[in-house]
């Protein structure tokens, strides 16, 4: 199964904004992304956006390396261009560049006649009935992802409550429904990965149950014993622990974007930074049991539920960050 995010482009400044999105979506280095699209499709562009997005002291200075072949930014971004080269030619362009440890990005890619293993593959079309207006089709080819009868086994596995499965499936809705909102904005977004993600981010949620909270006797003591032997094999946190749990199964890629679903953490690892680690963290926020809340309304059970009714310090700063993820995610309204 191959995850692809489709955007529309109506002029440069669009374009430049999807690439600097797609910094937003790696998960594994060196990467090598290959780019094609006819004459002025805007190639060039969408790479200025991408060391924008990367951090690059200067993204203004990234130019079509047409005459050079290739341009090198700091470690972060090297820029080939095969436009001037044979199919024999590519090969050994690509052979000596395979040491850098940022991201490789080629134009003209298809000039080495599909002899490239590439991680990312985008295309640049431009739309016959609107000479600005460009299709945006980005194609990941570097990331597992489990089927929904793997993820289905896995509840199985871990006998997970038909509640938390409920709740697990919604946040997949409310992500799965906002992901066209975001794309529509120019944000890049591997849906198929952050809907395998949300699936499977409170897979052992069980993990934080304490007896003063959750009614053991709602559980059966078959649970509660392989419960107990998942607890002593997967220490720390439930996301922690669901991670460490996918990462096992093959999947390490979803497991680092459950790790930072809880959104707030003095762990710098358990921060959400990627796009589809800040939309699974809002998402699993707008979902109370398996209803869609607010935000107000999902922080106040959460005050009432774990603290007494009062706001901790905690609860605050998880509030603030949340709000802000949600105005970058849809910083003019948001849609449900």
């Amino acid at each position: 199964m191959i995850d692809e995010c489709e955007l529309s482009s109506k002029n440069s400044l669009e374009t430049t904004k999807t690439g600097s999105s797609l910094a937003g979506s790696f998960y594994k280095f060196p990467v090598l992304i290959s780019l094609s699209g006819p004459l002025g499709a805007g190639k060039t562009v969408f790479v200025k956006g991408l060391g924008s997005g990367l951090g690059l002291k200067s993204p203004s200075v990234v130019t079509s390396p047409t005459f050079a072949l290739e341009q090198r930014y700091e470690n972060k971004l090297l820029h080939i261009d095969f436009y001037r080269l044979k199919k024999n030619q590519t090969a050994e362009i690509l052979h000596q560049s395979e040491d850098f440890p940022g991201i490789r990005i080629v134009e003209w890619a298809d000039r080495a006649g599909g002899d490239i293993d590439e991680d990312i593959r985008i295309n640049i079309e431009e739309m016959p009935d609107d000479n600005e207006r460009r299709k945006i089709l980005i194609s990941f080819l570097d990331m597992k992802l489990p089927t929904q009868k793997e993820i289905a086994g896995w509840r199985k596995e871990v006998l997970l409550p038909e509640h938390i499965v409920r709740h697990n499936d919604m946040v997949a809705e409310v992500c799965e429904r906002l992901i066209p909102y975001l794309n529509k904005n120019g944000m890049v977004i591997r849906k198929q990965a952050t809907i395998a993600a949300a699936r499977t981010h409170d897979l052992l949620r069980f993990i934080d149950f304490k007896s003063s909270r959750n009614n053991w006797d709602d559980f059966t003591g078959k649970q509660r014993v392989l419960w107990k032997k998942l607890k002593d094999r997967f220490t720390g946190s439930h996301e922690s622990a669901a991670a460490d749990f996918v990462s096992e199964k093959g999947y390490p890629e979803i497991g680092k974007i459950i790790m930072t679903h809880r959104g707030y953490s003095d762990e710098s690892e358990k921060i959400p930074k990627t796009n589809e680690q800040i939309l699974l963290s809002y998402s699993d926020k707008r979902v109370l049991e398996d209803k869609i809340v607010t935000l107000e309304e999902r922080f106040a059970y959460f005050s009432r539920h774990y603290a007494g009714g009062k706001e901790t310090p905690f609860a605050q700063n998880w509030y603030k960050d949340m709000r802000a993820a949600e105005k970058k995610l849809f910083p003019e309204k948001v849609p449900f």
